[in-house]
């Protein structure tokens, strides 16, 4: 009869799985960032939205008290990020590419909306030339 180490069997066989352990890593990037108004101040409870365009999945966050963000863990992949607050227009960026192990910081001045009673439509706080 044959006497085995119960030790090395079991170190023999964690050596065996180990590749297949490896295999099951998802690649991964983070994204964080502030989000501010336009004269610089944080503004808290914003939510943050990054969506894989690849599967439309979306990633949520909120905002801290001094508008910081993060979003840790997200696949790599091609992305389209969305910030939404009350009292500001939305804002929309594509075109944002995570690759492995990557660290992006998007800020973001969100600019304010303004509506007219009873009308959606936007106006521009720009200012204009009187001549």
């Amino acid at each position: 009869m044959i006497s085995v180490d119960p030790r090395k069997l079991f170190i023999l066989f964690c050596l065996a799985l180990s590749p297949y352990a490896r295999a099951q890593t998802v690649a991964v990037a983070e994204l964080d960032g502030h989000i501010g108004d336009q004269s610089g101040a944080g503004i808290p409870n914003v939510q943050v939205k990054m969506i894989q365009l690849a599967t439309q999945q979306p990633h949520v966050t909120v905002t801290d008290a001094a508008g910081r963000y993060q979003l840790p863990d997200l696949p790599v992949g091609a992305y389209r990020l969305e910030v939404n607050a009350s009292g500001f227009k939305n804002y929309i960026q594509n075109g944002i590419i995570l690759e492995v192990s990557q660290h992006v910081e998007v800020d973001v001045t969100m600019q304010l909306a303004v509506f007219l009673k009873g009308n959606p439509q936007l106006l521009s706080l720009e200012p204009m030339a009187i001549v």
